[in-house]
């Protein structure tokens, strides 16, 4: 069985999320943490049907399973493309990283260990994804505190203002990482899927106001001239006077990419499976190679911020009201 828990569920969100926090592009600033606050809320919103209709014993119809599928592959290729742009922010230590063959191998070999890891199942995934969102907590933690310690918070007025709230919230939609294995994962806890969506939304909001809060005590207003102002905050953060955590960073942003590529790939396989089971063997494989596809598709032609809103708006809001609709249409005609 691939039940897992609230706690296993939440982590499993919770990873995708925080990774696309790390990828944040644009200026930070009082409005945009607004802004992505309530995108937070508008999404669990939005999040409430698909929560309430595995509540109420729903399954999961072929044509929903197969809208589901692109929406889950579309969120992965997301975590991808911002994998691939964020990756040139970092260094790391392999001879010939920064070029064309290091790249490739790198990316090959993070594209293995998702292939493993999604195929070893959503429930080992789920085990080992509690152990992974500890140590981000802990690193997020050591951030917070040396960013209260250490920063003036004059940088809060400091930081300029963003070009419009209605921008930054179509702008927050792309930052739910999340929300593809959502709509598949939530089926499949052992608690009621309602109280533990909401859960996830709530750990949600507090982490990303936490991280956006301790990336513009530590940088200010010069997060207008950084292409990732909270990798650039991390590398900044100095909690200790005789080392800065850049090599903590680099585990987690390694750790947290292949956790949320692999997540994708597990949700995206199981419902493959479902809709193929004759070929259950090679839907990891087939996954991640759809995962991959898409991102590079979207890397060639650009995410659109509204694009992602209106995908999410379709796959987790009005395709779960359909199928609410005619769960309750079925259940009063018996």
């Amino acid at each position: 069985m691939n039940k897992i828990t609230k706690y296993q569920l939440c982590a499993m969100l919770l990873i995708p999320d925080a990774f696309m926090l790390l990828c944040i592009h644009g200026e930070l600033s009082v409005m945009r943490i607004a802004a992505v606050t309530v995108g937070i809320l508008i999404q669990a919103v939005m999040a409430l049907p698909i929560a309430v209709y595995f509540s109420k014993g729903g399954e999961l119809s072929e044509w929903a399973s197969v809208l589901f599928l692109i929406y889950v592959i579309f969120c992965g290729g997301m975590l991808v493309s911002r994998f691939i742009e964020a990756a040139g922010a970092l260094y790391i230590p392999y001879e010939n990283s920064d070029g064309l063959w290091g790249s490739i191998l790198i990316f090959g070999l993070a594209a293995l260990v998702c292939l493993y890891m999604s195929s070893s199942g959503i429930k080992a995934l789920a085990r080992a994804s509690v152990i992974a969102a500890a140590v981000g907590a802990l690193y997020l933690i050591v951030l917070a505190v040396s960013a209260v310690t250490g920063a003036n918070y004059e940088n809060l007025a400091r930081a300029g203002e963003s070009r419009s709230f209605i921008g930054d919230l179509a702008a927050s939609f792309p930052l739910g990482g999340g929300l593809g294995g959502l709509i598949v994962l939530s089926g499949l806890t052992e608690e009621k899927p309602l109280k533990s969506v909401l859960g996830y939304f709530a750990a949600r909001a507090v982490m990303s106001a936490a991280v956006l809060v301790s990336a513009i005590l530590v940088e200010g207003s010069i997060s207008s001239i950084s292409d990732f102002p909270v990798i650039t905050a991390a590398q900044l953060s100095q909690p200790f006077s005789s080392q800065r955590i850049d090599s903590l960073l680099l585990i987690i942003f390694a750790v947290f990419a292949v956790f949320s590529i692999a997540i994708q790939s597990a949700a995206a396989s199981y419902l493959m499976q479902e809709l193929f089971p004759k070929s259950a063997k090679l839907c990891s494989a087939a996954a991640i190679a759809l995962i991959i596809g898409a991102a590079f598709i979207m890397s060639f032609l650009g995410l659109s911020y509204i694009a992602a809103a209106a995908a999410a708006m379709v796959a987790v809001f009005i395709v779960p009201c359909i199928l609410l609709i005619a769960l309750k249409t079925a259940s009063r005609a018996r």
